[in-house]
């Protein structure tokens, strides 16, 4: 059962994934969009919280599974949704 979800993930691309890059994010396959702020954001997937913090932050791009942050981040925090 795990090899088939491992091979429909890789051609749907489903995993939950952040891409850092020079002053901006991708964050693919998040569920929810909480806290949007210029020095705060807050977003879930599934089992986690990410909270991005730093200076002019802003959304750049925002697709139903896809999100593109931009601006100077200095923390990214991950939490257990659990909790």
């Amino acid at each position: 059962m795990g090899l088939v979800r491992n091979i429909e993930n890789y051609v749907k691309q489903n995993d939950f994934k952040i891409i850092l890059k020079d002053k901006m994010i991708d964050i693919q396959n998040y569920t929810q969009l909480d806290t949007i702020s210029e020095n705060e954001l807050k977003i879930f997937n599934n089992n986690q919280k990410i909270i991005i913090k730093g200076k002019s932050l802003s959304i750049n791009k925002l697709l139903n599974n896809e999100i593109l942050i931009v601006g100077k981040y200095n923390q990214i925090i991950l939490e257990d949704n659990n909790e």
